[in-house]
C-alpha cells in the first residue's frame, strides 16, 4: 500500500515537472533582431524603409564610431542591387518591401567583400 501511494506521488511529481518543461519550450524564441518580416512592415505601408527601421530596429542605423573613423559606411542593397548608404532607405517605399535583413560587419564582409565592414541592410522586395 505504501509503495502504491509512493508510486502515485512520484508519478504526479514527474507529470508536473514534464508539464512545466514542455510549457516553457512551447512559448517560442526571442524575435530575430537581424530580420524584419512583412507582419512588422505592414503598419508602415505609407512610409519608407528608413521609417520602418528607425521605428523597429534603430540600432541598425547606428554605425560604430571606430568604423566611421576608418571611412566605412553602412551599405544598402535592394534585392541584390547596391543602392548606396543609409540615405537610400528614404527612397524605398515600405509597401514594396517583403523583408529587411541586417548583416553585421563580419557577415557582410564575408558575403559582399572587405569594403562592407560597417554592415549591410538588405531590402527584399515583393515579387
Amino acid at each position: 500500500m505504501k509503495r502504491l501511494l509512493l508510486l502515485c506521488i512520484l508519478s504526479g511529481i514527474v507529470g508536473a515537472l514534464s508539464g512545466c518543461a514542455s510549457g516553457s519550450a512551447s512559448r517560442g524564441t526571442a524575435p530575430d533582431r537581424s530580420f524584419i518580416g512583412i507582419d512588422e512592415i505592414r503598419p508602415f505601408a505609407h512610409g519608407t524603409a528608413y521609417q520602418v527601421i528607425r521605428a523597429l530596429r534603430p540600432e541598425w542605423l547606428e554605425v560604430p564610431p571606430r568604423t566611421l573613423a576608418l571611412g566605412a559606411y553602412r551599405r544598402v542593397y535592394l534585392d541584390d542591387l547596391f543602392l548606396g548608404g543609409l540615405e537610400a532607405l528614404e527612397q524605398i517605399s515600405a509597401s514594396s518591401i517583403a523583408a529587411i535583413y541586417f548583416f553585421d560587419g563580419p557577415r557582410a564582409t564575408q558575403r559582399w567583400g572587405t569594403d562592407h565592414s560597417a554592415g549591410v541592410i538588405q531590402i527584399r522586395t515583393r515579387h
